[in-house]
Order: C-alpha cells, then structure tokens, then sequence
C-alpha cells in the first residue's frame, strides 16, 4: 500500500469535492454523505438511499481517504465512476473519472492516469463527444508511452481508432488499429490482443468483410479472459451475424447477451438486435414483444450511440416487416440523429435505406449466408450452457 505522510491538499480538495458531488447540491451534502456511509458501514444495504449499490464503493472511497491510501483512493474513484457509467449516468462518471486523473498526476502514477485518461475518452465516444474523446485518448496514449507501458499504449491507440470508426474515417481508424495490433502483440496481453482484434471486428464489418470480421471476432471472443468482455464482444459479432445473414446464429448471440450483461447499452442492443432478427424472418408478433421490452429498458434514455443504432434497426426491422409509414418514420429519426451526433456510419446506412424504401427496392439480401461452423455450432452450444446453468 503506498501513503503519504502528509495527505496532500490537492488530493483533499479532489476528495472532498467527489463527495459533494455525488450526493448533488445542498449545504448539509457532506456531513449527510458521511453519516449514509458510516450507517452502511455497520448496516450493509440501507435501502432508503437513492442508490444503495453505489454505497459500497463511496465506502472505499471515503476509507482510503481516511487511511490516506492514494492507490485505494484512485482505484476507488474508478469504481464509482464506472458504475455510474453502467447505470448511464454518463456526466457523473467523466467527471469521476477527471478526479481519478487529477489525483493519479497529482502523485505520479502514470498507470492509474492512463486508466482514468481511457476511462473518460470511453465515456466520451459514447456520447460522441468525439473532440474531447480524442484528448482524452491522446493523453493516455502520451502518457503510456513516455513511463513505457506498452499495453496501455496498444488499448489507447485502439480508442483513437475506434473515434474514428464511429465518425466514418475508416483508413485512419485501421491504421490505428494497426499500430494497436503491433503494440499488444509485442507485450504479449492476451486481454489487451484480444480487445484490438475485437475492434478489427467492427472495422471489417463496415468494409463489408464479414468473413474476416468473423475471424477477428471468434478470435476475441476465445482469447479474452474477462466475461464481461467477451459479452461485449459477442454483441459484435451479433451485429456481423445480423449482416451477414445468419439469422439464428444472431439470435443466439443477442440472447446471449440480454442473458449475461447488466450495461444499459449492451442490453437494449441485443433487445432490438432480436427484435430485428424477428423482422427479418416476418414474425411480427416477436418484433413487437421485442421492442416493447426495449423501450420498457429505457433506450432512449441510453447512450448516444446505443440510440442512433436503435433507430436505424427499428426503421430497417419496419421496412422488413413492410409497415412502410413506420419504417420512413423512424430512419428519418436515425438519419437526423446521425448527423446531428456525427455517427457517420448509422447515417450512411440509414440513408441507404430510405433511399431504397422510396424506390419500393429491399434495404438487406433477405437470402442470408451461414456463419463459419464452429462460430454457429459454438454459439448455440454457448447459449445451452447458459440455458442448463439457469443465467
């Protein structure tokens, strides 16, 4: 555990200004703060809190506080901060994350302030606040490098990759990508290759090289050590199913994911990710049920980018179904929003559609094409286990 002898003011001043801020305005916020924590501290869960699952972290906060433990106090402001991310209370955990930059800078951990610098360029790119994403990354990745390690290094590059993905730049995306790929494979991080091969998923899936982004993707999913990494990655993989045509395939996917993910924006994926899927095989009834319960999720209350896809699926999966005032509806709805937030890729696709629903042309190849065996025959298999295990 590293201390200091002497707390330093700064760290203070950031401590104390997080625990004012997470309990919101008022002039007794503190001293209430700390009373809510210590009643935790003897009683667990105190249900008449607004949040009662942000308590146990506040409690590590505050104890490292106490202890003047600056490595705890860091990590624990991480915490916080991602579980507000979680909850998409995207505002709360940027500015968490800035204090866990702050303080890192403030002691000379560079490791705790590429993780903070990372954390926050994430929370950024999913509101596409591309401008301050890209700082953000950028930061991490000058600091990695100047202290030397290589696998954050490799994780922001790949965040400035993924920045320019979202926005269309897809040259630039991969030769960030690239140089990514170049950095983990040299430090030998399964979770750090397993993560830059998962964002050349995404990437092959917009060239429209789907076999590849498959490769990319089944590669990820077996190499990643995380579960809550791999359900990102299979959400994915959902959406190159969804493309390439594998209807079943996909479902199992996006099943699998609304079984194992408790993040907002990976939840309403998969529900409308289903409810899509139900489009395009005419059962109506199910896309109903689907998207009923995604807007019961609160999609629209979801990140930015989680919404600018929905919109395009519900028009794509209105357009299939052949309710065509709905489908025009809801892709003018994606194109707006897509442009407005700068994600090139919905645009383009949302456009696309809209301009083959008014020349009465089909927006997808209804025909559809297999997954690669082991990636189908793996998935059903995956989603049985879960089945059998009861999550």
């Amino acid at each position: 555990m590293r201390t200091r002898s002497l707390f330093p003011a700064r760290a203070r001043l950031l401590a104390e200004r997080v625990f004012r801020g997470l309990l919101g305005p008022g002039r007794d916020g503190r001293r209430r703060l700390y009373e809510l924590i210590n009643h935790h501290r003897e009683h667990r869960f105190e249900q008449s809190y607004r949040d009662p699952a942000l308590l146990a972290p506040l409690c590590e906060v505050l104890d490292a506080y106490e202890r003047c433990d600056l490595d705890a106090l860091m990590l624990a402001l991480r915490s916080v901060g991602g579980g507000a991310e979680r909850k998409d209370h995207a505002a709360g955990a940027i500015e968490l994350y800035r204090c866990a930059y702050e303080l890192a800078a403030a002691v000379g951990d560079p490791e705790a302030a590429v993780e903070a610098a990372r954390s926050s360029g994430r929370a950024l790119r999913r509101r596409a606040e591309w401008e301050e994403a890209d700082r953000w990354y950028e930061t991490a990745l000058a600091v990695s490098r100047s202290a030397g390690l290589g696998r954050l290094a490799a994780r922001s590059l790949a965040g400035l990759g993924l920045v320019r993905r979202e926005r269309g730049n897809l040259p630039a995306a991969r030769e960030r990508f690239e140089e990514a790929l170049v950095e983990a494979r040299a430090g030998g991080d399964a979770d750090t290759l397993a993560s830059i091969h998962h964002d050349l998923m995404g990437l092959e899936q917009l060239s429209g090289e789907l076999p590849a982004a498959l490769r990319h993707g089944w590669r990820a999913l077996n190499t990643y050590r995380s579960a809550e990494a791999r359900t990102r990655c299979m959400a994915g993989m959902a959406g190159v199913l969804i493309d390439l045509g594998d209807w079943k395939a996909a479902e199992d996917a996006c099943a699998l994911v609304l079984n194992e993910s408790k993040e907002l924006y990976y939840r309403v994926y998969a529900l409308d990710g289903l409810a899509y899927v139900c489009a395009l095989t005419g059962d109506e009834d199910g896309f109903d049920s689907w998207t009923r319960r995604s807007d019961a999720e609160g999609w629209e209350r979801g990140p930015a980018s989680a919404k600018a896809e929905i919109l395009c699926f519900r028009g794509l999966g209105f357009q299939a179904l052949g309710r065509i005032d709905d489908a025009e509806r809801w892709l003018e709805r994606a194109v707006a929003f897509a442009d407005q937030h700068g994600f090139s890729r919905i645009l383009f696709r949302a456009e696309a559609a809209l301009e083959a629903l008014r020349a009465d042309r089909p927006a997808v190849d209804a025909r559809g094409a297999a997954a690669p065996p082991e990636v189908r025959d793996g998935l059903r298999a995956m989603r049985r286990a879960a089945a059998l295990s009861g999550a």
